[in-house]
């Protein structure tokens, strides 16, 4: 039989089926089903049932098929984008390998599970490629593409009948496995086909191997397109985590709008990973009191913490009070802060933040946001940045690299830092804001850069939807990673 071909619907598909199914199980030929025996598997069957939960449920949703569940990731039709990301990604461009990488990854971070609850499958213990079938040398693109960042053992398959051409016929012969795969769990991954022969052949090489579960995981493909007889398509839609209406998101790799749960459950995800990275994240200015913080904060705008910490100690030491900046000497004052940029409106918020201080708080920072932003020069930016770190007061600092990454991780969409504020806000309690603020600054800084983010080095890459925007090739990743101080 290995060498005949057997046509799907056909009388001897049917047998190559539950003879596939009958290798899997490790069993030579059916026999007689024992006492609380599985008639298909063999396998145990509870009290009176003639099947067990696995086979009853695949005879009930697949009947006949090679796979558990075909999954396809993405519609590619003629002069799609995706469609010419895999042209080029097959002639080896790495922009292209890089986009449809991180398409696949992100597939199965978050809609994996679902794909294994939905046939009733344990999650993935093997990951398998389908070889060319053509016996093209080397290894297949795909797998180079993404086994690397997949943490199971490779299941090889080796081309068997190199010369069988390509067609709508099945020939279980075509590959076979490299080694037993008895109970195990497969996720079989494919890029595009014309009649699917080849992924049909590869299922039929990892049942007879004894692989008990066989997932379909194909790239470029819709579901009308999918060969009969192979397995029970996976309809993304008809998932119920997925039944949900969409949130204010950055458009992520893939079309993904998690439940407003999910979305608090990654978001707190990523924030304690970023705990454990940057375990001592606090704001990089030097100061010794609130006036300190407030004017340094004023002089880190359009500049680097480490510049206005080159400026600072000669400033304070000149004027120690509210008192002292309000009756400061316009030139010397410019003078001193002359290398911070924009110094003349610095100099006029400075010289007005001390006159405010004497007349309405008298010469002290006061300690409420709302008292704060009446000042010169003070926003909710400068004013949460006093209040958590000065007087211990939760609040958020929407800076260029807060607002970036909250944007990247999903977390928003917006653009005005007060409506980044709110929302970022409603994800995390009040009593995380301040050093939520300090770990993604910290992060932005070294690893999350504005143009070119260190993907391949990132920590919680695995959580961010926007993986793939910067080079996800872990050598040329660390190269990006600037590792501070930044004061």
């Amino acid at each position: 039989m290995a060498g005949s071909q057997a046509h799907p619907g056909s009388e001897s598909w049917a047998l190559l089926s539950a003879q596939v199914r009958r290798q899997a199980a490790g069993l030579a030929a059916p026999g007689p089903p024992g006492p609380g025996q599985c008639r298909t598997c063999r396998g145990p069957a509870q009290g009176r049932y003639t099947q067990c939960f696995q086979c009853g449920l695949h005879a009930e949703t697949a009947p006949g098929s090679l796979a558990d569940v075909v999954v396809p990731v993405g519609y590619a039709p003629k002069g799609s984008r995706l469609a010419r990301h895999l042209w080029q990604y097959k002639a080896g461009q790495a922009a292209a390998q890089h986009r449809l990488r991180a398409l696949l990854l992100v597939f199965l971070r978050d809609h994996g599970p679902c794909v294994w609850r939905a046939a009733a499958m344990p999650p993935p213990s093997h990951v398998a490629v389908v070889p060319s079938g053509r016996g093209r040398p080397g290894a297949h693109p795909l797998a180079a593409l993404v086994l690397p960042y997949l943490a199971l053992p490779h299941a090889r398959l080796a081309v068997a009948t190199p010369d069988v051409p390509c067609g709508h016929h099945l020939d279980p012969g075509r590959f076979r496995a490299s080694g037993p795969l008895r109970g195990a769990a497969v996720l079989l991954l494919d890029d595009t086909w014309t009649s699917g022969g080849s992924a049909q052949a590869a299922a039929v090489a990892l049942r007879a191997a004894g692989a008990r579960h066989v997932a379909v995981l194909v790239l470029g493909r819709h579901l009308d397109q999918l060969p009969a007889g192979l397995g029970q398509p996976f309809r993304l839609e008809r998932c119920a985590v997925h039944q949900l209406p969409p949130l204010n998101r950055l458009d992520p790799v893939i079309s993904d709008n998690p439940s407003r749960t999910a979305l608090v459950r990654r978001a707190r995800r990523i924030n304690r990973e970023l705990a454990a990275l940057y375990p001592d994240a606090h704001t990089e200015l030097n100061f010794s009191s609130p006036l300190e913080l407030l004017v340094a904060t004023i002089l880190s705008a359009q500049t680097t913490d480490k510049r206005v910490n080159l400026v600072t100690p000669v400033l304070f030491a000149r004027y120690r009070s509210a008192a002292g900046y309000a009756a400061a000497d316009r030139a010397d004052l410019e003078k001193i802060i002359q290398s911070t940029g924009f110094f003349r409106a610095k100099t006029s918020s400075l010289i007005g933040l001390g006159q405010a201080l004497c007349e309405r708080f008298g010469g002290q920072v006061p300690a409420k946001l709302a008292d704060l932003v009446t000042l010169p020069g003070v926003g909710r930016k400068t004013a949460n940045v006093v209040l958590g770190n000065a007087f211990g007061v939760p609040g958020i600092t929407v800076d260029t690299h807060f607002a970036r990454l909250s944007r990247r991780f999903g977390w928003t969409t917006q653009t005005d830092p007060d409506k980044i504020e709110q929302e970022v806000g409603s994800l995390f309690p009040k009593s995380e804001w301040t050093i939520l603020s300090h770990r993604l600054i910290w992060h932005g800084r070294r690893v999350c850069h504005a143009r070119k983010p260190a993907c391949g080095a990132c920590d919680i890459a695995g959580l961010c939807p926007s993986f793939g925007e910067g080079p996800t090739d872990e050598k040329t990743a660390r190269a990006l990673v600037k590792p501070g101080p930044f004061s």
